[in-house]
């Protein structure tokens, strides 16, 4: 069995008003990410780099490998700024 490194120190009291979760839905938003069954990663399709998270990625207790979540937003600003 693999082992999966725990990647966020997370304390999260936030989570999602389950009244809203189908309109958003409805709109285009995905629930891609859980935690405990409450969402906690949206994202939106079709948009360069719309992410929402309710956990801190760069509150890692392990700091030696970069966050694939910073990484990423990070790799999507320099790509913009190049195109400006």
């Amino acid at each position: 069995m693999a082992r999966v490194r725990p990647w966020s120190a997370t304390s999260c009291t936030y989570a999602l008003d389950p009244r809203y979760a189908g309109t958003l839905r409805d709109y285009g938003l995905r629930f891609t990410g859980q935690d405990d069954g409450h969402p906690r990663i949206a994202e939106l399709p079709g948009h360069r780099f719309f992410l929402s998270t309710l956990f801190q990625p760069e509150l890692a207790v392990d700091t030696s490998w970069p966050r694939p979540l910073v990484r990423a937003f990070a790799s999507a600003a320099v790509g913009r700024s190049t195109k400006t």
